[in-house]
């Protein structure tokens, strides 16, 4: 046990010292970003520290409605990251934006968890948290970009949206054009990250399997399935979203209201 703390405490003390050699470096260099990398890292340091006690209560609990609640929690964060990465208003975008991550989230969980594990353990916080945590990111860069480009080109090209309307087009054929280019634009950087995914880059996902224990066959065809989730799950909410918030953002008469920020 002894031989155990002591070989903790000196990995502990290897990584601090990782570190203090990154902050000599960037002294030495004159880095003037070296502020923002410590503060980076000490707030990523800090809310891993925060998130992985919780996680520990989390299995523990290993509640389905408490592990809904996490998703939720984790959907509200995300929708306030999509709406500053599209620079939207999170007052008129919040619901439609975490009503689209939350039900694509646990929709293709379940699918995904039914696949991959028995059905006994589906539910398992062990399991359901990693995977909804996994499409929750995923989605979240995918929604980000896609809602971005959708307001930028109308807000752009509104007299598209207006000829097509003017031509005897439908809102929904209108605004169509629109949707598929915010799509294309938000798949494409999935797309060609999953393009050498395993030849130029190891997924995350697949190393903690393998450090974990699990076979390296077995490991790749369960990185395989979440994937192809991710990429279906991020089509879907993207489409959710918009249909959602296009909802929100045109008045009676198919104008389109003000939903980015003034900035």
């Amino acid at each position: 046990m002894e031989a155990n703390h002591f070989f903790l405490y000196l990995s502990y003390g290897l990584v601090a010292l990782l570190v203090v050699a990154l902050v000599y470096v960037s002294w030495r260099i004159r880095l003037r970003m070296l502020h923002t990398v410590l503060v980076s890292i000490g707030r990523m340091a800090g809310q891993l520290l925060l998130v992985g006690l919780y996680m520990k209560w989390l299995f523990l609990c290993n509640s389905i409605w408490v592990n809904l609640l996490w998703v939720v929690l984790m959907a509200v964060v995300a929708t306030v990251s999509v709406c500053r990465q599209a620079r939207l208003r999170l007052g008129r975008m919040w619901l439609p934006v975490t009503v689209g991550l939350v039900a694509t989230t646990v929709g293709v969980g379940l699918y995904v968890l039914f696949l991959l594990f028995r059905p006994a353990a589906m539910l398992d916080a062990r399991y359901a948290v990693p995977v909804w945590g996994v499409l929750l990111g995923c989605m979240q860069q995918v929604v980000g970009v896609a809602l971005g480009e959708y307001y930028r080109s109308l807000r752009h090209n509104g007299q598209l949206y207006d000829y097509l309307l003017g031509n005897g087009a439908t809102h929904l054929e209108a605004v169509m054009p629109f949707v598929r280019q915010a799509v294309e634009k938000a798949l494409q950087p999935l797309l060609a990250s999953l393009s050498v995914a395993g030849i130029l880059s190891v997924p995350g996902l697949l190393l903690g399997q393998l450090m974990g224990g699990v076979m390296p066959v077995d490991a790749a065809v369960n990185v395989v399935v979440i994937t192809l989730a991710s990429v279906f799950a991020s089509v879907v909410s993207v489409l959710l979203t918009l249909y959602l918030a296009d909802r929100r953002s045109f008045d009676c008469y198919g104008r389109l209201r003000q939903v980015w920020t003034k900035r």
